[in-house]
């Protein structure tokens, strides 16, 4: 979430709209992550992840191939 901490993020449909933060307080996704996950150009639909992103640095998450998801040209 570019730009958003934990403590700014809300967590919707909620009574008091608690805060990120104040929800992992109340127990739970204590083992999420919080972070930017830094795509590529979200902006121009590329959701590809950077090289350093914390979802490759701290989750170990393996992007996949997606030159050939969805419409393509044959």
């Amino acid at each position: 979430c570019p730009g958003i901490t934990a403590d700014e993020m809300r967590i919707s449909n909620m009574p008091e709209a608690p805060t990120f933060a104040e929800w992992r307080k109340r127990g739970f996704d204590k083992n999420s992550i919080f972070a930017d996950p830094m795509f590529t150009n979200a902006s121009g639909d590329d959701y590809t992840l950077k090289p350093f992103s914390p979802a490759i640095e701290k989750l170990q998450f393996k992007p996949i191939d997606t030159s050939r998801v969805g419409i393509v040209n044959d």
